[in-house]
């Protein structure tokens, strides 16, 4: 009898981690890696387009979660059409050196949707 209530209590203590840790995950919302979030502004035509076409580049990459976008929304207003509201996002930008003899470094930024992996805005320019 003693071996049955040590087995039950092991499998309860079994159950409640499995829904603490699913719990878990759920809230977390699987959200991307970095390495997940360059991989997918690398695949985009664009960059591929301008990287093919470069001499080199460098990236620089960050996480914003839900208040980090909704303050910078509220702070500056022109976010407010490329960063989603009250969604956590990564943004790609990178910075194309051409080959020569042109100098202007091109840049190219996209925001991405971290729960769903788009492009929810994909922006380029010059400068240099």
């Amino acid at each position: 009898m003693n071996s049955r209530l040590e087995v039950l209590v092991v499998a309860s203590l079994l159950v409640i981690f499995a829904v603490a840790f699913g719990s878990t995950l759920i809230m977390k919302g699987f959200s991307m890696t970095e390495e997940e979030a360059i991989e997918i502004s690398r695949n985009s035509d664009t960059v591929r387009h301008y990287v093919e076409d470069g001499a080199r580049y460098s990236l620089e990459v960050r996480y914003l979660n839900i208040s980090q976008v909704n303050k910078a929304r509220g702070d500056f207003p022109y976010l407010q059409e490329i960063y989603p509201e009250s969604r956590n996002i990564w943004t790609v930008t990178w910075h194309i050196r051409p080959k020569p003899p042109s100098g202007a470094v091109l840049f190219l930024t996209h925001v991405i949707d971290d729960e769903t992996g788009h492009i929810v805005y994909e922006g380029v320019g010059r400068y240099g």
